[in-house]
């Protein structure tokens, strides 16, 4: 056997070395992208879930606080107000808080957008039912964020406003007589597609008339009409 026979079997040639080096490269690289696609996927659905998870939660909340929300009118300074103001983007409402929110029992709640930066977010501003020598809610809002990243945040209301008028949409629900039948709320994300409408059927009780000491209001008759809620200048109601 000679000498050059001997050298080519005992190793690789620069050619040989070169090509399987690019052979391995390509293989881990397929290896590595598919790696990372999958981490990619893992990472979105997971991102998916906490999102569909935190719709679910904050869903439920409004509905059984809006549709608990009590058909309350408070005497202050001998006028009775109908603790109920709705408007496109805001709503104050007295409802049961349950234990899981923090200190449960009756509140007061407002429902709105908060600036945060260059951010908005959906908020829940509450306190606890506490009155004034005048009968006015008194004590500091505690603020909870309910959903971070909301771009936008709008409600109509569906009732009859008075006794004589017809069910229809409004959207500032300003009747002094009676609650609306349906609230709807519409809630979009600014990083994920919108959440399903919300319709709240709103308690239709007769109202409840609470009157403090130093407030001094009479409980009005059967038909005696109470204080209109206040509202916000410029909003009308519309269809």
């Amino acid at each position: 056997m000679s000498r050059h026979t001997r050298c080519r079997q005992g190793g690789f040639t620069l050619l040989e070395v070169i090509v399987s080096i690019a052979l391995f490269a390509l293989v881990m690289g397929i290896v590595y992208s598919g790696f990372t696609t999958a981490v990619r996927a893992y990472d979105a659905a997971e991102r998916r879930v906490d999102e569909i998870e935190r719709v679910r939660v904050v869903s439920a909340f409004i509905r059984r606080s809006v549709g608990g929300a009590h058909a309350l009118a408070i005497a202050v300074r001998r006028e009775w107000t109908l603790q109920f103001d709705g408007a496109s983007q805001r709503l104050r409402y007295i409802t049961d808080l349950p234990g899981y929110v923090g200190l449960g029992g009756v509140h007061e709640v407002v429902l709105e957008l908060a600036s945060n930066g260059a951010q908005h977010d959906l908020v829940m501003r509450r306190r606890a039912l506490a009155f004034s020598r005048i009968g006015e809610i008194e004590g500091e809002y505690e603020t909870r964020v309910l959903a971070e990243h909301i771009s936008g945040f709008t409600m109509r209301f569906y009732g009859p406003m008075a006794d004589d008028e017809a069910p229809d949409w409004y959207e500032q629900w300003a009747s002094a007589k009676r609650m609306p039948l349906l609230v709807e709320l519409a809630i979009v994300p600014s990083d994920a597609p919108p959440w399903p409408l919300l319709q709240v059927h709103a308690q239709v009780d007769s109202i409840h008339y609470v009157n403090t000491p130093n407030a001094g209001a009479g409980v009005p008759k059967e038909g005696e009409a109470v204080a209109a809620p206040p509202t916000q200048p410029g909003t009308q109601p519309g269809t």
